[in-house]
C-alpha cells in the first residue's frame, strides 16, 4: 500500500531533527534554468519567447508570492527575505501577499480557477496533491537537479516531496518542516506545584482539578475551531493505541468503539467546563492568546508558536514536551509536515519565480527564518548555525522524533479530498459535538465511511484494489 511506503519514506525526514552532519560551505542561491522542452509540455507555454522577452527588457521581471499564513511572525522574516532576495537579485521583484491561515487554500483553488493565480504559491503537503490535481502548479525536477543546494536537504526529504504526488515528480522545493508538540507554562505551573503530565490520564486530571471558571483559569487550551485536527487526531489516535488511519484492505478504522470512546473523553474537557467556553470556536490566534495571556497552561501547537511564547511569556517561563501517552506507553503523533514553495501553472515568469522559490530554501534565508518564525530546518546546513544549536527546544524534537515510545503515523495528504475534509467537515462536526449536538459515534461513523471511500478510490486508482 502506497500509505505504508510515504509512512517510511516520511519518518525518514524525521532524523534531520538529529542532523550534526558537517557539511562544507554554505552556498547562495543561484539562477538555475530549466530544460525548456519539459516545461513546455506541462504548461503549453513556449517559455524560450519569454525568455527572450524578458532578456530584452530593461525592466525588472515582476513575480508575485502568496503564502498560507499571515501571523506576524510569519511574515515579518519573509519579508526580510523578499529584501533580500530583490537586493541580490535586482533583475527580479517580487509582489507578497500573505492569506489568513484559516481560508488561503479556498483562495487559491479561486485564483486557479478564475486564471488569477500568482507565480509562485506557498504549499503545505496536506494541500500539494490537490493542486496538483487541479493542474495548478509545475513540476520542479529539472530545475532542483540544477540547484546548487539540492545535497543540502536530504534524499529522505526528497523522497517524501515527489510522495506526494500520483506520477513522483517534484512540485515544491522545501523550505522547513512542522513537527508537533504540547507547550506548558512552566512558571505558573511552578507556582501551583504542577509537573507536565505524562499521561492522558495525568492530562484529563491535571484539565479537572485546575479548571476555574470564575477566575477566568484553565489548565488546557482547546482547539475547536479551524486547525482542530492534528490535536484532536492526536488525543484520539494516542488513547487509541492506533498508527493508522486504515487497515490493510483500506477501510478506515475511525468507527471503531475505543475511537468514539477516545472522541467522547476529549470532548468531555469542553464540556465539563475543564477549558474556557471560547474554545469551542478558538483558532490558532486564540489559542495562543490564552496561553500567553496565563488564560491556559498548556496548548498543543507545533514549533512555529514558540516565538509567540517567548513575547508573551518571556524566555525561561515555558517550554515544550511530547504529547502524553496513552494506556500502552506510547505517544501518537504525525509524521512531520514538510513545507515549501512551488510555481504556478500560471506563471508567465517560470524561471525567475524558480529562483525565487531556490532562494526561500537555501542555507542563510532558510536559516533566518526558521529563527525568527520557530520553524524547524530542513536544509542541513542550518543545523550548523549557532542559533539552532542553542535553541531551547530543538532538543525536544530530537528526542521526539528518535523515541521508541513515539509513533508516527501518517495523516492521508495523498487524498486530494484532505484538505477539505480536515478544513471542513471535521471543524464543522466536531463543534457540533463540543455543543452536543451530535454525537461522536455517529460523527465518527460517517468520518470513516468517507475516508473509507476516497481510500478505495484512490487504491483503485494506483491500481492496489
Amino acid at each position: 500500500m502506497k500509505e505504508t511506503r510515504k509512512k517510511l519514506t516520511a519518518l525518514g525526514t524525521a532524523l534531520l531533527l538529529a542532523a550534526s552532519t558537517s557539511l562544507a560551505g554554505c552556498g547562495q542561491s543561484t539562477n538555475s534554468s530549466s530544460t525548456k522542452e519539459a516545461q513546455k509540455e506541462n504548461t503549453g507555454t513556449n517559455l524560450s519567447t519569454q525568455a527572450q522577452e524578458s532578456s530584452e527588457s530593461t525592466e525588472p521581471v515582476t513575480i508575485t508570492y502568496w503564502h498560507h499564513d499571515a501571523s506576524d511572525n510569519i511574515v515579518t522574516p519573509l519579508k526580510k527575505i523578499i529584501a533580500d532576495f530583490e537586493a541580490e537579485n535586482p533583475d527580479i521583484k517580487v509582489e507578497f501577499l500573505a492569506l489568513p491561515a484559516d481560508n488561503f487554500y479556498q483562495k487559491y483553488v479561486t485564483a486557479v480557477a478564475t486564471n488569477t493565480a500568482p507565480d509562485v504559491f506557498g504549499i503545505r503537503d496536506t494541500e500539494l496533491l490537490a493542486l496538483v490535481h487541479q493542474g495548478a502548479i509545475l513540476p520542479m525536477d529539472d530545475y532542483v537537479n540544477e540547484w546548487e543546494e539540492k545535497d543540502n536537504i536530504s534524499d529522505s526529504v526528497w523522497e517524501s516531496v515527489s510522495s506526494y504526488s500520483d506520477d513522483g515528480k517534484i512540485y515544491m522545493i522545501p523550505s522547513y518542516m512542522n513537527a508537533c508538540i504540547m507547550w506548558y507554562n512552566t512558571k505558573k505551573m511552578g507556582e501551583l506545584g504542577i509537573e507536565i503530565p505524562a499521561t492522558l490520564d495525568e492530562f484529563l486530571a491535571d484539565c479537572e482539578k485546575y479548571a476555574d471558571p470564575e477566575a477566568n483559569s484553565y489548565f488546557y487550551s482547546l482547539r475547536g475551531g479551524v486547525g482542530s485536527y492534528d490535536n484532536l487526531f492526536i488525543f484520539m489516535m494516542t488513547y487509541a493505541g492506533a498508527d493508522s488511519f486504515f487497515d490493510e484492505q483500506g477501510t478506515c478504522v475511525l468507527d471503531q468503539e475505543i475511537f468514539a470512546e477516545a472522541m467522547d473523553k476529549y470532548a468531555d474537557i469542553y464540556k465539563n467546563g475543564w477549558v474556557s467556553r471560547d474554545c469551542v470556536t478558538n483558532g490558532y490566534k486564540e489559542m495562543v492568546a490564552e496561553f500567553g495571556s496565563g488564560i491556559a497552561m498548556s496548548m498543543s501547537h507545533n514549533s512555529t508558536s514558540a516565538t509567540n511564547h517567548a513575547e508573551n511569556l518571556g524566555e525561561g517561563n515555558f517550554t515544550n514536551a511530547i504529547h502524553p501517552a496513552g494506556a500502552n506507553g506510547k505517544t501518537a503523533i504525525p509524521v512531520p509536515s514538510i513545507i515549501g514553495a512551488g510555481i504556478t501553472t500560471q506563471s508567465k515568469h517560470p524561471d525567475e519565480a524558480a529562483r525565487f522559490v531556490e532562494y526561500l530554501a537555501s542555507h542563510e534565508p532558510a536559516s533566518y527564518f526558521c529563527e525568527n518564525a520557530g520553524k524547524t530546518p530542513v536544509n542541513e546546513l542550518v543545523y550548523e548555525d549557532s542559533w539552532c544549536q542553542e535553541d531551547p527546544y530543538m532538543d525536544k524534537y530530537s528526542e521526539l522524533m528518535n523515541s521508541e515510545d513515539v509513533v508516527l503515523y501518517s495523516n492521508p495528504i495523498w487524498l486530494p479530498e484532505w484538505a477539505t475534509f480536515t478544513g471542513q467537515d471535521v471543524v464543522t462536526d466536531f463543534q457540533a459535538v463540543l455543543m452536543g449536538e451530535k454525537e461522536s459515534r455517529d460523527v465518527l461513523a460517517g468520518w470513516s465511511d468517507k475516508l473509507t471511500s476516497y481510500q478505495q478510490a484512490y487504491l483503485e486508482q494506483q491500481g492496489q484494489q
